[in-house]
């Protein structure tokens, strides 16, 4: 009889299993730390002071008021990626989003590696100058259909002209 109750209650704990959703900030030091590469080819945005579009950012809108910046130009040489590993069975990857700044290249071309296969693509190309220079939160790759594991996530900026990438945080399930 005994057994018989715990083969009876383990299908209703298992199924009691909460799914959480964990956060790695673009600024995160644990483990999970983003990495950025080429090195020297990416900003602290908060303490950025050559970034020109960081006098338009609304720290207060940002995730935990930081993220990392880099333009990519095609004619300097390697692409520029963040690659973030985590465990999981989802993920959300944050950046901020421009429109039009004089003289600020805008245009936003991402590809996404998902363990060594690519995955997706985000293109953005700013038309006009809004009301509101940025877009925070704006998700540029969901991803709800992993394999419940470990995951290496990298995101480029290339392509065959400029590309800026504003990299605020990732949300893994």
């Amino acid at each position: 009889m005994r057994r018989f109750a715990h083969c009876c209650l383990l299908p209703v704990l298992a199924s009691t299993a909460k799914l959480v959703n964990r956060t790695i900030d673009d600024n995160d030091s644990t483990s999970s730390a983003p990495r950025y590469l080429p090195k020297g080819g990416w900003a602290f945005g908060p303490e950025c002071t050559g970034c020109s579009i960081s006098q338009y950012v609304d720290r207060t809108q940002v995730f935990d008021r930081t993220w990392h910046d880099s333009t990519y130009y095609p004619d300097r040489g390697a692409e520029h990626n963040v690659t973030v590993t985590f465990t999981g069975q989802a993920v959300y990857v944050f950046n901020m989003l421009s429109d039009y700044i004089p003289t600020v290249a805008t245009f936003t071309n991402l590809t996404f590696v998902l363990d060594g296969e690519h995955v997706a693509n985000y293109t953005r190309k700013s038309v006009s100058q809004g009301p509101q220079p940025l877009h925070y939160h704006e998700p540029v790759y969901v991803n709800t259909s992993l394999q419940d594991g470990e995951h290496t996530l990298v995101m480029s900026a290339g392509g065959g002209g400029e590309s800026l990438i504003l990299f605020d945080y990732l949300v893994y399930t």
